[in-house]
């Protein structure tokens, strides 16, 4: 028999008071006594009709419904009631046009098909899916939603990951990109009407949206880097092989399989603050490779069989766990070399190629003395050791144009030293923890046109004296660029 009506009424139902234990007896299984008054309505027939209201259901003693056989729904299935509303549990196929379920328990034993929306609100009710789920998009807002089996459809909210921005999947009326949520009032009033809240442009990937960036550009830039949830590189990059520059940062990427090998254009690889605790063997084989960037992963070696990458010119592996500089290094001709943050004991040789170092944060007492022998150095920053005094070997850097150092470390014969730097141009100081008037002491270096400051200067008397400064380019102050037109003519600064 089916049941064929435009309502569904407690009329409907059989009256059967059945102990909490004894529901199994039944072929009835809830698991929360608590919300479990003893009695339990069961239609035994297939229902299809134009809508069903299951809060109508509900009286003071009727509270708990099993539909033994399938149920179809011409339009919109609904629970809306949000505190503590009705247990329903669906024991066959459910198909419906929208399924609402609000503040009760539904549980749902087979599968669900819904043509357009299927949306749990608010986070008293539960609502379980045993078997497969099908729908245009299925919604979870701060609802408690376990589908067990397949997924079929959009999704949005804690079910999973979503895979699209929501201003890509809803039509613009239904989400509020300000306010970066949906307007769960006028999805209601399209479900009651029938009409589907889901955009019908072309939803792409966040990650085909950045593969079709890159192809537009004539730089082959591929960026993944901060992607939610992103464990490891997509295959579909593998058969990008125009890449010259992939960037994975920010994501829980551990390993890089030796699918890699097939970027043979790429020059330029990143994979900063990422999973990693070793480095992947897999990218000796990028011939082409000539920066790479690893800061921020826990990697304490790098192999012997680093060498075979012979056209890196520029790597960074700052703040990762070594102590030593590793010897394949010395066997490149690397010109830019990031080991800041890293707590290491010595740097054996020097690596005369080499035009910028960084060793800022290392833990030196002393500046390794090879350093003196890297005469092709232009950059140097050396912030923030345990050194004691001024290193005088840094007179030995005559191509020397920018330079990092303590602010603590400067005296009259640093002064003199950093004077006779004829290209030195830019000074990158570190004045945490040093009184505002040691600054001063720059003032006698004839040769600097940039002053960068790692920290605030509060002494106007001083911040006045550097804006005086005649040939000043460049002042940078906690990482804010200052206009300094408009600052000397704040403070009435002719020049």
């Amino acid at each position: 028999m089916t049941t064929k009506a435009q309502h569904i009424t407690l009329s409907d139902f059989t009256l059967c008071e059945v102990p909490f234990e004894q529901l199994k007896e039944f072929s009835i299984s809830y698991p929360h006594e608590e919300t479990y008054n003893g009695k339990v309505h069961i239609l035994e027939d297939e229902v299809s009709v134009e809508n069903l209201f299951l809060d109508d259901l509900m009286e003071e003693d009727a509270r708990f419904f099993v539909f033994r056989k399938e149920v179809k729904v011409a339009n919109l299935l609904a629970q809306q009631e949000t505190d503590y509303g009705p247990v329903v549990i669906f024991q066959d196929n459910v198909v419906a046009k929208n399924i609402w379920a609000g503040g009760g328990d539904i549980i749902f034993e087979k599968s669900v098909t819904v043509e357009q929306t299927f949306i749990g609100v608010y986070n008293h009710g539960e609502t379980t899916v045993q078997e497969a789920v099908k729908g245009e998009i299925i919604i979870s807002d701060d609802h408690y939603m376990a589908i067990k089996g397949t997924l079929e459809g959009h999704t949005y909210g804690e079910i999973q990951e979503n895979e699209h921005p929501a201003e890509d999947l809803f039509l613009s009326k239904y989400y509020d990109k300000w306010e970066e949520q949906i307007d769960t009032d006028k999805i209601w009033k399209a479900m009651l009407k029938g009409e589907s809240i889901v955009s019908k442009k072309e939803i792409v990937s966040p990650l085909q949206k950045r593969i079709n960036k890159m192809q537009a550009s004539k730089v082959k830039r591929l960026d993944l880097s901060y992607m939610d949830n992103l464990e490891e590189i997509p295959a579909e990059v593998w058969s990008l092989s125009e890449i010259t520059s992939l960037d994975v940062s920010g994501n829980f990427i551990s390993s890089i399989p030796d699918d890699i090998a097939k970027l043979s254009q790429l020059k330029t690889l990143k994979l900063n603050n990422c999973e990693f605790t070793s480095f992947p063997q897999s990218l000796l084989k990028l011939e082409a490779l000539e920066e790479l960037e690893m800061n921020e992963n826990k990697v304490s070696e790098l192999p012997e069989a680093f060498v075979q990458l012979k056209r890196l010119k520029r790597l960074d592996i700052s703040n990762c766990l070594f102590k030593d500089l590793p010897t394949s290094l010395y066997k490149l001709e690397l010109k830019k070399l990031d080991l800041s943050g890293n707590m290491l004991s010595r740097i054996e040789r020097p690596l005369p190629k080499l035009t910028e170092l960084n060793i800022a944060q290392c833990g030196f007492t002393e500046l390794p003395t090879v350093i003196a022998q890297m005469v092709n150095l232009s950059v140097l920053n050396m912030m923030k050791n345990h050194l004691a005094t001024f290193p005088s070997i840094i007179s030995e850097l005559k191509k020397l144009k920018e330079l990092g150092v303590d602010l603590v470390l400067l005296d009259e014969q640093s002064v003199q030293v950093l004077s006779e730097l004829a290209k030195l141009q830019t000074l990158r100081i570190n004045n945490q923890n040093s009184p505002d008037n040691k600054l001063e002491v720059l003032l006698g270096i004839d040769n600097w046109s940039k002053l960068i400051l790692v920290d605030t200067i509060e002494d106007m008397f001083v911040g006045k004296k550097i804006l005086e400064r005649k040939n000043l380019a460049l002042l940078e102050i906690k990482e804010t660029k200052l206009n300094i037109k408009e600052q000397r003519k704040m403070l009435n600064i002719s020049i």
